[in-house]
């Protein structure tokens, strides 16, 4: 069976389209750990710029898809819901309970 070599690129490891909104080329959904997951909300918690829907979509997807046993799962998708529906009045209070979750 031949590839298309410019779909392969396109395609993460997970399998799934690849937009790497992150810009970490290992890194892909189906590997997400919880820290990796607690470093990426960190950095849109403490820069709203950062808070894309592609982003936030990608994490969200990396959540469901949780090949990695997330501890703290319905924390991750209650904020990145929030952010999704842009309720962004919070945030401040986001970056604490993140940080709480990594001692």
């Amino acid at each position: 069976m031949k590839t298309d070599p410019e779909k392969t690129k396109k395609m993460g490891l997970d399998g799934f389209e690849n937009p790497k909104p992150f810009g970490e080329p290992t890194i892909n959904r189906a590997n997400v750990s919880d820290s990796v997951i607690q470093r990426y909300l960190l950095k849109m918690s403490s820069n709203k710029t950062e808070i894309t829907k592609k982003r936030i979509d990608w994490l969200l997807s990396a959540v469901s898809i949780d090949k990695m046993m997330l501890k703290h799962k319905s924390v991750y998708k209650t904020i990145l819901t929030k952010w999704k529906n842009n309720n962004l009045t919070n945030l401040d209070d986001d970056a604490p309970t993140i940080k709480h979750l990594q001692s």
